[in-house]
């Protein structure tokens, strides 16, 4: 997970934050990369689904474009398993569950970002504030439909354990590994694409060694 605990910048109660449309414009270059995560992602999903018409032996739009609007990943991953069953071996099914899965944290980082609320905080001058949908409204119903203006130090406690906080680091780290994701299926795409044995057994130690990828094989093998 790329953000981190509001606490671990300051130790102190929340002040001076600001979680809204009011805080747009506050910190350009941190907004700024959160748009370049967000503008990435499609590529990914525009390459996974080439994959599986790949995969599936379908050159044709039609087949990807039904994918394409299967949005939860759940559904996704499980047609994608489905057919590398139906049509790979072991070790290329392997290679795919482990990609996957790297597509699945991917994923879900890409959501908080999407779906999450942002704001910014007089104690961290250098970082994006975030929090979750669910935590943002339980604030505002304390604040607007229960009219309670000031809140207690108990209360701005457990607001403090509620927010995260994103640093220009954790934002290009973040890109970088979408940006990286897609570029896995892509390579993917070209492994299952080539017949020369020699090119091929290259071409599947370089996407074995990715690290995104190495990572999930690693905690694979050691549970097998």
């Amino acid at each position: 997970m790329p953000r981190q605990p509001y606490r671990i910048y300051s130790a102190s109660q929340p002040a001076g934050i600001d979680v809204g449309a009011n805080a747009l414009g506050k910190r350009p270059h941190l907004e700024s990369l959160v748009g370049h995560c967000l503008m990435a992602w499609p590529h990914v999903e525009a390459e996974m689904a080439l994959a599986l018409g790949q995969i599936m032996g379908a050159n044709n739009a039609a087949v990807i474009a039904v994918f394409q609007q299967i949005r939860r990943f759940s559904n996704q991953q499980e047609i994608f398993e489905e057919a590398a069953r139906a049509t790979l071996g072991s070790t290329d099914q392997e290679l795919i569950h482990a990609i996957l899965i790297a597509h699945k944290s991917a994923e879900s980082e890409r959501a908080a970002l999407a779906h999450g609320h942002f704001g910014v905080a007089d104690t961290v001058p250098d970082g994006l504030i975030w929090m979750n949908t669910v935590d943002y409204v339980a604030i505002r119903v304390v604040l607007t439909l229960k009219q309670e203006r000031q809140l207690s130090e108990a209360q701005l406690d457990e607001l403090a354990s509620k927010l995260s906080v994103y640093k220009e680091a954790d934002l290009v780290s973040l890109r970088e590994s979408i940006k990286a994701l897609a570029w896995v299926w892509h390579d993917l795409i070209r492994y299952l694409q080539t017949s020369d044995e020699t090119r091929r057994a290259e071409l599947y130690r370089e996407l074995c060694e990715r690290p995104q990828v190495r990572s999930v094989l690693t905690q694979l093998r050691s549970k097998k």
